[in-house]
């Protein structure tokens, strides 16, 4: 995770298990670094079931990706981040989509 934020990364999709969640390790690495963080979606790589906003989840900097895989996900993070968008607007989007899909 420090390789990746030092190589200044703009992007990362989360794939955890269950809920998504990220690892000790990967939290405090988030948690520590100094410098300006990437946008960040976190996805589950479970079958179903959506990937919610979490009190943990807005401390570190991330966004829920909904009912999106994480395949879906990094298409969504990429388009994104080549139309400029910052964390606020893909926040709005994400946050739409989760009302047209309900």
């Amino acid at each position: 995770v420090s390789a990746l934020l030092r190589a200044g990364v703009n992007g990362v999709v989360w794939t955890g298990t269950g809920a998504g969640q990220l690892s000790s390790g990967e939290r405090e690495a988030i948690r520590t670094w100094p410098g300006v963080l990437p946008l960040m979606l976190r996805a589950s790589r479970c079958g179903s079931g959506p990937v919610h906003s979490c009190a943990l989840q807005d401390e570190l900097g991330l966004l829920p990706a909904g009912t999106l895989s994480p395949q879906k996900a990094r298409i969504l993070l990429l388009l994104a981040l080549i139309a400029g968008m910052e964390r606020a607007e893909l926040s709005g989007l994400l946050a739409s989509m989760t009302m047209i899909e309900g």
